[in-house]
């Protein structure tokens, strides 16, 4: 991913008014302003938040989507799909059992 590209373009729909009017009404006009690939634009387009965050889009700027309502992201959406990329899967649970509850499991 061009985390530049994409902090880049996350950074001016917050400070940039005319920005953020473009990608309300021309969205992949104003993506095509940035150094984005084919699929990070794709990303963006869809709102899929999550898969920018694990491409390593930052967290704190992806934020300004679902602010200012750009690519059908509201508040719950955007939780939603962070929340699915931030969550360990079944493979990964069991590597992140703590050891106290290793302990219990023990005297249990």
């Amino acid at each position: 991913m061009s985390a530049f590209g994409a902090s880049a373009f996350l950074h001016d729909i917050a400070v940039d008014p005319a920005i953020r009017e473009l990608a309300h009404v021309a969205p992949r006009q104003a993506l095509s302003r940035y150094d984005l690939t084919a699929e990070e634009t794709a990303m963006f387009l869809a709102g899929e938040v999550g898969q920018l965050y694990r491409g390593g889009a930052n967290d704190f700027l992806l934020h300004n989507l679902q602010r200012f309502g750009l690519f059908g992201l509201d508040m719950a959406t955007y939780s939603r799909r962070m929340r699915a990329e931030r969550e360990p899967g079944p493979s990964t649970h069991a590597s992140t059992t703590s050891r106290t509850d290793t302990a219990e499991e023990q005297r249990n």
